[in-house]
């Protein structure tokens, strides 16, 4: 079973209740935090919970959610400036990886890697036929979240090689040929992504 509306599902993913539950006791502490992104309000209408002032759910809109669009878009904006101007001390403090010790006592903090490990998270989609249980291909979903993840991959890898942490001449064929596996796969999910069927049998 899942929550929320038809007409809400044009702009949230379908959640179930487990689902939609773990996300409020997940962001419990985050949701009236200061700073980031979003202001309490927005947050609390995003995790799905009652407004503190009001005392009410309110409903998703297309201006709320253009609103949200808006701000994320230019929060990555802001993290692009804050990389550029600040000391890579100042860096460290603000983007490395969640210590465990941190991640003990509130699991919602969050490093740039624990974004990307959601976004790429796929979940397989099923639907029963007369012929069984077959795979949801959502290609259009799939492709770009591939360019994206081709992108981030070949400046990771550049990374590597900018910086000496490709020690041995086999690694760099590897890492060529690893650039050159991608490209192909990209360049091949890009031209049949029209032509790919709506369901795989399983």
């Amino acid at each position: 079973m899942t929550i929320w509306s038809s007409n809400v599902a044009e702009y949230r993913r379908k959640l179930t209740k487990i689902e939609h539950k773990n996300i409020v006791s997940r962001y419990k502490k985050h949701r009236d935090a200061e700073g980031g992104i979003f202001v309490p309000r927005t947050r609390r209408r995003l995790i799905g919970v009652k407004d503190e002032k009001r005392g009410q759910f309110r409903d998703d809109t297309p201006d709320f959610w253009s609103d949200v669009r808006s701000h994320v878009k230019t929060a990555i904006t802001d993290l692009q400036l804050i990389c550029e101007v600040t000391n890579q001390e100042q860096l460290k403090e603000m983007l490395q990886l969640v210590p465990f010790a941190t991640r003990k006592t509130d699991e919602t903090k969050a490093s740039l890697s624990d974004v990307l490990s959601i976004l790429f998270d796929y979940k397989l989609q099923y639907k029963r036929t007369k012929k069984g249980w077959e795979q949801v291909i959502d290609s259009k979903n799939i492709l770009w979240k591939s360019e994206l993840a081709h992108d981030i991959v070949i400046k990771c890898l550049k990374f590597y090689q900018d910086h000496g942490l490709i020690t041995s001449k086999a690694h760099e064929r590897l890492v060529e040929e690893v650039t050159d596996m991608l490209g192909a796969e990209l360049s091949h999910a890009i031209s049949r992504d029209l032509k790919l069927p709506y369901f795989t049998k399983f």
